[in-house]
């Protein structure tokens, strides 16, 4: 049985009330990676770039029904490697997210989930998100900086990250990063409860799904602010976690 989600939900739809005047940041894409997507998208057109992937992301979908096989494959390593910048997958490895991604039920297994999800969320944009590092991060920013308004946070639920490549996230090099109120074991040491990984994706989309059903935002706009707005979440996070220490 999947964890209860509703309280989650609620923090979620608040954060993001909260910063709602805050612009995310967006995916940035090369030039070269838009004009090897060909698929009669007209990108220049978009000067936003949030906009612009938005865009893109409805016209794959709307394309997608009548790809062929060959179109499909093509949509998709796009989408992992080109777009995603997941370059360590092979072929195989993208035919194998490919069939996964054409199940009418697709499985949706921990392992591969930030190239698989990038699949599924050309496919079905309303149905479907990318869970990556960073939106698991915002997501558990969020748990976390409501936590520190219990008086006994413990029993709160998290999401295990899959590996990300952002060193101000992990703290790699010379930035501090955000390991010491995010880690596994910061977030074990206060009772947090981690979401099974192989539960994660779905536990994700049915906690998305009721944000955008309290929001009326639609699935696809919930997941670009939580990955554009991760260091306003791990701010807040830290921010909490120090006003609750004065």
């Amino acid at each position: 049985m999947l964890p209860d989600v509703s309280q989650f939900s609620n923090a979620v739809q608040s954060a993001l009330r909260l910063s709602s005047h805050l612009k995310g940041k967006a995916w940035s894409v090369r030039r070269e990676a838009w004009t090897a997507l060909n698929a009669e998208f007209l990108y220049e057109q978009y000067s936003d770039e949030n906009e612009r992937n938005r865009v893109m992301r409805y016209h794959l979908a709307k394309r997608w029904p009548t790809a062929t096989k060959q179109e499909r494959m093509h949509f998709a390593r796009w989408i992992v490697r080109d777009w995603g910048g997941i370059k360590r997958n092979s072929p195989d490895t993208i035919k194998r997210h490919l069939a996964l991604a054409e199940q009418t039920e697709p499985l949706t297994p921990f392992s591969g989930v930030a190239s698989y999800s990038k699949i599924l969320s050309i496919k079905d944009p309303t149905a479907y998100a990318i869970f990556d590092a960073r939106v698991a991060y915002s997501l558990n920013a969020i748990q976390l900086a409501q936590s520190a308004k219990e008086a006994n946070p413990a029993g709160f639920l998290v999401f295990p990250c899959p590996p990300g490549q952002n060193r101000e996230i992990s703290g790699e090099g010379k930035k501090p990063g955000y390991m010491d109120i995010l880690g596994r074991p910061a977030l074990l040491s206060r009772g947090f409860i981690f979401i099974d990984k192989k539960d994660a994706y779905e536990v994700y989309l049915k906690l998305l799904r009721l944000v955008c059903e309290k929001s009326q935002q639609s699935m696809l706009d919930v997941e670009m602010e939580l990955f554009g707005k991760v260091f306003h979440f791990c701010e807040m996070a830290r921010t909490a976690l120090s006003d609750c220490h004065v």
